[in-house]
């Protein structure tokens, strides 16, 4: 293969390059790189020129900035002192999402801390395990025996739960949606 290009000597850090012929046709080349490009004294001073006039970024400051509440740097950990104030800030009546106070008692319950607590007993009671399929760790979850929603004074009741995996979980009569079809049944069994 012919080579149509040339060798040349780069004007900022005197080391010798090679240009293609396509790249000659381009323009001249005095640079081996755009960052010579860039430090040569005469690019600086035109960079220089294009500056004059501007207003910097910080004018009308007074002593050492400080920095905003929420910034930080990207891969770096938020302090956990900043992590609670922005949380804070933005909770409650604060949230864009907030529709006042709407949520009903029983999601608040199943959210609460003294729920999380008790799912952690019971599955430390079961030791981690699944009930039905036995299977060690992994995505478990406590399931209710009786339902959540319409048994309210079986919450809190031990005998009343079991550790499950998702998938024996899923298969329950009581789980998500089918709770809804459990009342509907338990409607029609109970004498009026």
């Amino acid at each position: 293969m012919n080579k149509t290009g040339k060798i040349f000597r780069c004007e900022t850090c005197g080391k010798e390059f090679y240009r293609a012929g396509w790249q000659i046709k381009l323009g001249p080349q005095r640079f081996c790189s755009l960052n010579c490009r860039r430090h040569n004294e005469s690019a600086r001073k035109n960079i220089s020129k294009s500056l004059l006039g501007r207003k910097v970024w910080n004018t009308g400051t007074v002593g050492v900035m400080k920095s905003n509440i929420t910034s930080f740097k990207i891969g770096h950990a938020m302090p956990s002192v900043v992590r609670d104030k922005i949380r804070k800030s933005i909770s409650g009546e604060n949230h864009p999402n907030w529709r006042g106070g709407i949520t009903p008692a029983c999601i608040k319950e199943r959210m609460s801390q003294k729920m999380k607590s008790f799912r952690q007993t019971i599955m430390e009671r079961d030791k981690y395990t699944c009930q039905e399929c036995g299977q060690l760790g992994g995505k478990l979850s406590v399931h209710h025996i009786k339902s959540f929603a319409f048994f309210p004074e079986l919450r809190y009741e031990k005998s009343n739960c079991i550790t499950l995996c998702l998938e024996c979980h899923k298969k329950t009569d009581n789980y998500l949606s089918k709770a809804k079809n459990c009342v509907a049944s338990l409607a029609f069994a109970v004498p009026a």
